[in-house]
């Protein structure tokens, strides 16, 4: 529900990855900018050869996200492995 959700708020297809998701495969996560509210991206970390990558990033309409949310992105990947 709550892929489903992000996706119709950002106009992407992230509701698309609940079946990787409950597999344990993929990690969505939601990041917003604490200073924007209207400022929101998604995060798709997978599990590849037993490390957390990050695969993708987006906001709204599959744009590229803000330099502050890449930089918050990079360092949630980071920390998830």
């Amino acid at each position: 529900h709550a892929l489903r959700l992000e996706g119709r708020a950002l106009h992407h297809c992230v509701a698309g990855y609940a079946g990787a998701c409950a597999r344990g495969q993929t990690r969505v996560l939601s990041l917003a900018d604490v200073g924007n509210d209207k400022t929101r991206s998604t995060l798709e970390l997978r599990f590849d050869n037993g490390v957390w990558r990050m695969v993708q990033h987006r906001t709204y309409c599959n744009q590229t996200p803000s330099k502050k949310l890449q930089k918050a992105a990079a360092k949630v990947a980071a920390a998830a492995t």
